[in-house]
C-alpha cells in the first residue's frame, strides 16, 4: 500500500478543421492520488485525489455560435472506496466535487457534484459482472447506468466488455521490465461548463461527444494484471459531436467528426 500515487499527466488533442462550425481542443490534466489506509476501520483504503484541467478551445466562430471563451478549467476532488475486489460479492462508490467554469466566472452554478455505485459479481476465475450507477450531472443526461462482463480468457487477453467505456485489450511483448498491451476502446466524451457571454450574462453549455480509439498501453505486470498502467498513448475518431447551451439554446451547433490524439503518464 503506497500513500501516494502520481502525478497523472494527460494530454488530448482535437483536430480544429477549418470553417466556422468546426471545434477543437487541446485539454491537460493533472492529478496526485493520496490514501487513507483503513478507512472507517473498514481494512480498505479510501482514495483521494485532487485534479486540475486547462481546456483550450479553437472555434466553433461567430455567427454560429454568438461566444465560446478560448479557454477553461476544471478543479475537482475526487473520493473513491471499495470492498475487497477478491470476494466474489465486492462494490465501490465514487463521489466528486468540482468547480467547471470559464476564467472570468466564478459562481455557485460553477460547482457540480457526480458519483458512482457499483457491484460486482465474481462468476467464474475468468468472468465478473458489473452494474451500477453513473450521475454525470451533464445538462443533456444526468444518470447513466454502467453495466458489463469483464472476461479475462487468459493471461494476455482482458475483454472488458462494459457500458459507458468498453475497451478490449491484448498483451503484446515485455520490454524490460515493462508489459505491452494493445487496446481498442470507446467512451462518451466532452464536458460540462459554466461561460459568460460578452454581455455578461452567464449560460451553462454541455461539449458531448463519443470517442472511438485504438491504443498502446505499457506498466508493470502486476499493474497490467490489475487493468492499470504507467503511461499509453492513443488515436482515435470522434463522432456524435454537439455544443450545447441551456440559457442561449439557439447557439447550440452540430459539429463534424474530426480526430482525436491522446498521451498520459501515470495511472
Amino acid at each position: 500500500m503506497r500513500l501516494l500515487y502520481g502525478p497523472r499527466v494527460r494530454y488530448t488533442w482535437l483536430y480544429p478543421k477549418s470553417g466556422d462550425r468546426e471545434f477543437g481542443s487541446n485539454d491537460f490534466d493533472v492529478s496526485v492520488t493520496m490514501t487513507v489506509p483503513n478507512f472507517l476501520w473498514s481494512g480498505r483504503p479510501l482514495f483521494v485525489t485532487p485534479a486540475f484541467g486547462l481546456h483550450l478551445w479553437d472555434g466553433p466562430k461567430p455567427p454560429v455560435m454568438s461566444h465560446l471563451p478560448s479557454k477553461a478549467y476544471d478543479a475537482y476532488l475526487d473520493a473513491g472506496w471499495s470492498t475487497d475486489p477478491a470476494r466474489i460479492f465486492s462494490g465501490e462508490v465514487g463521489v466528486r466535487v468540482g468547480v467547471y467554469s470559464d476564467f472570468n466566472t466564478v459562481a455557485s452554478e460553477s460547482v457540480r457534484l457526480q458519483g458512482i455505485g457499483q457491484f460486482h459479481v465474481q462468476m467464474t476465475p475468468t468472468v465478473r459482472l458489473t452494474g451500477g450507477v453513473l450521475y454525470l450531472n451533464r445538462n443533456k443526461y444526468k444518470l447513466f447506468p454502467t453495466f458489463g462482463v469483464l472476461w479475462e480468457p487468459n493471461s494476455r487477453t482482458r475483454f472488458d466488455i462494459y457500458f459507458p467505456r468498453p475497451k478490449l485489450a491484448k498483451y503484446v511483448s515485455t520490454i524490460g521490465n515493462y508489459d505491452v498491451w494493445m487496446y481498442l476502446g470507446a467512451e462518451y466524451g466532452g464536458g460540462w461548463w459554466l461561460i459568460e457571454h460578452p454581455d455578461g450574462f452567464n449560460d451553462k453549455i454541455d461539449i458531448n461527444d463519443i470517442r472511438l480509439f485504438a491504443g498502446v498501453e505499457w506498466g508493470q505486470q502486476s499493474l497490467m494484471k490489475k487493468g492499470k498502467r504507467i503511461a499509453f498513448i492513443e488515436a482515435g475518431w470522434v463522432t456524435e459531436r454537439e455544443i450545447l447551451y441551456v440559457n442561449r439554446p439557439a447557439d447550440s451547433v452540430t459539429l463534424s467528426d474530426t480526430f482525436m490524439l491522446r498521451a498520459g503518464i501515470g495511472y
